[in-house]
């Protein structure tokens, strides 16, 4: 068995999330490499796919939406996510495959431009129209359900192709990961149940291989093995907004990234500070100035590298910024 170090599967994590390096990709390449981008709060969501891109613009998120490149449903854990029509087909399918979604729920779940839906069971994307962006989003109650359209979303066609929709969604999580991660992201996810999320597993025969990272046993795509033991561990810092997928992907119970004592700040929607991938601390901007508040149970950023970050941060939100960070 492969044996590696957190430090060095956190870090071709980061490089997978687009985070080291930034990436180069479009709204909703960031969207698909990530699998699914938290979406109660537009100024998060929009600051999540921004912080990934080398080059970006305000409102490219509004218009990937409006455009339909990428969907924004209510998905895993009933919130509010975007997704990739395509992703969003699989992930749906599962709410629609479990025992407590039927049709009538099923199109609470869509906005009326989620016509990837379909694409779960086709084997292959279809584009999505083209539709005039909703402004009040899909934030709790404050659209009206969609009517599920009778081409291709038929609830027992969703439930046929179960299997392979469990494929696709399962995959930004094996990056790499425990059996647990699976089950939680996919199971108190979305649904999925537990001979389900098995069955997938045992699916993937020998594509799977097992990892040993400092004396845990995870599973990782073969293909992707020499990649991440080559991959250099860093120290690279990035300011993440709240709720992000870096946190929620593992979830915040996940001691390898976010430490236990910040779990309860950064659950209740902190904003976040990584160094190496790990959660440092959390930040606020206050008086156009980071204010940040370092964990007791990771190291803190090297000074230089903070500036760089905070120097980003100013040109993404386009505002100036204190090149200096207050300690709260």
């Amino acid at each position: 068995m492969v044996r590696l170090s957190w430090s060095r599967a956190l870090a071709w994590r980061m490089r997978q999330q687009l985070l080291d390096p930034v990436g180069t990709e479009s709204v909703a390449g960031v969207v698909r490499r990530v699998g699914a981008v938290p979406a109660q709060l537009d100024a998060a969501a929009e600051l999540a796919v921004r912080t990934r891109r080398e080059r970006s613009r305000p409102g490219g998120v509004a218009r990937a939406l409006a455009e339909g490149r990428i969907i924004k449903t209510f998905a895993f854990r009933g919130a509010t996510h975007l997704l990739t029509p395509e992703d969003g087909g699989a992930y749906l399918a599962l709410r629609a495959a479990s025992r407590d979604v039927g049709a009538p729920q099923l199109a609470e779940l869509l906005r009326p431009d989620a016509v990837g839906l379909a694409n779960a069971s086709r084997g292959g994307p279809r584009r999505p129209r083209r539709r005039a962006a909703d402004p009040r989003g899909a934030r709790g109650g404050s659209h009206r359900p969609a009517q599920v359209p009778p081409s291709g979303l038929c609830v027992r066609r969703r439930v046929r192709h179960a299997a392979q929709a469990v494929r696709v969604a399962g995959r930004s999580e094996l990056r790499p990961t425990a059996p647990d991660h699976v089950r939680y992201w996919l199971g108190h996810g979305l649904g999925a149940g537990r001979k389900r999320i098995q069955s997938w597993i045992a699916g993937l025969g020998d594509r799977l291989t097992a990892v040993d990272i400092d004396g845990q046993s995870a599973y990782l795509l073969r293909e992707d093995l020499e990649e991440l033991a080559t991959t250099p561990t860093t120290t690279a810092v990035r300011l993440l907004p709240r709720y992000d997928q870096w946190v929620l992907g593992p979830g915040t119970a996940d001691a390898h990234v976010v430490p236990p004592a910040t779990r309860t700040v950064v659950s209740r929607g902190a904003n976040i500070v990584i160094v190496g991938g790990i959660v440092a601390g959390t930040w606020s901007l206050i008086d156009n100035q980071v204010v940040a508040a370092w964990s007791a149970e990771a190291e803190p950023p090297a000074p230089e590298a903070l500036a760089e970050e905070v120097a980003r941060l100013a040109t993404i939100l386009d505002q100036p910024l204190q090149p200096g960070v207050r300690t709260a």
